[in-house]
């Protein structure tokens, strides 16, 4: 069997699910490998369109399958992509398979037509690879036993820790002071669902108990502000113990996780926005 991957996220692209479907490929099990197809250079979705965006990923998974002969298609996001799959699916003859994340399948879920085009893909294609557990339980309780045969569940893994440049960790320990004080992090978007609101409310209490602490928040999101106001209502010395740096390195990711006494991120889902996996845990283990 040759295999396409079909994904709008996907290394240089940054975050979780552009390194699982690096991960994928890298692991990939039969020796021909299997090639990718992403959205460099717009080749599957393109902005310029005033609608039906994905019409240039027809247009390339046609021309891509019937030159390289692949026979199975791996479809990185269910909407947009899983449509053009499904055309090209019924042209070539090449079966497909689905992989979701979390927020893909829950937010198409949340409007009738995009529901109904989702599980219309979903019902056609040969399997279905959940990231989590968790949404492997939702789909099969959403499309029923039929569909739950044809689900599997694949979490994403890390290679080996690479080891930790000690230059910056020095750096950082000397430019925010943090000697002899125990470090919390947290590193991801800032967003609500990463939970960093929750830790900055929790400052005074812990505070109570642990006065030489600081508490190191590494991202960048569309809620910085809302945490940074959160931060300033604290009293002084509270305030004092929370420490915002923005985005940060590979490397100056890995020199935090080794400073740190305790990494922190009590994720949770808002309206069918949760984490997926959190492939920061495995990181901070």
């Amino acid at each position: 069997m040759k295999s396409l991957l079909i994904t709008l996220e996907y290394p240089p692209f940054f975050g979780g699910v552009a390194n699982y479907y690096s991960n994928i490929v890298n692991y990939w099990p039969e020796k021909n490998g299997l090639d990718v197809l992403d959205n460099q250079g717009g080749f599957l979705v393109s902005e310029r369109l005033p609608f039906l965006k994905w019409l240039p990923s027809l247009w390339n998974i046609l021309r891509t399958v019937q030159k390289e002969g692949h026979d199975h298609i791996m479809v990185g996001q269910v909407l947009p992509l899983g449509i053009p799959a499904l055309v090209a699916s019924r042209l070539t003859g090449a079966k497909y398979s689905v992989i979701l994340h979390g927020m893909d399948y829950t937010f198409a879920n949340k409007y009738l037509k995009k529901r109904y085009i989702a599980r219309l893909v979903l019902n056609n294609a040969v399997q279905i690879i959940c990231s989590n557990s968790h949404l492997a339980m939702q789909i099969k309780k959403d499309l029923g036993a039929t569909i739950s045969k044809k689900i599997s569940v694949v979490n994403p893994g890390i290679g080996p820790a690479p080891q930790v440049n000690q230059a910056i960790v020095m750096s950082l320990r000397s430019k925010y002071g943090l000697s002899g004080k125990k470090i919390l992090f947290t590193v991801g978007r800032l967003v609500k669902r990463k939970g960093q609101d929750f830790v900055i409310s929790a400052i005074p209490s812990i505070s109570r108990k642990e006065k030489d602490f600081v508490y190191v928040i590494a991202g960048a999101g569309p809620d910085e502000a809302y945490l940074k106001k959160l931060a300033e209502i604290l009293g002084d010395d509270d305030r004092s113990k929370i420490i915002f740096v923005g985005k940060i390195s590979d490397e100056e990711k890995w020199a935090w996780l080794s400073l740190c006494d305790a990494f922190i991120m009590p994720s949770r889902n808002i309206d069918g926005d949760f984490e997926g996996f959190g492939i920061v845990y495995l990181e901070a283990n």
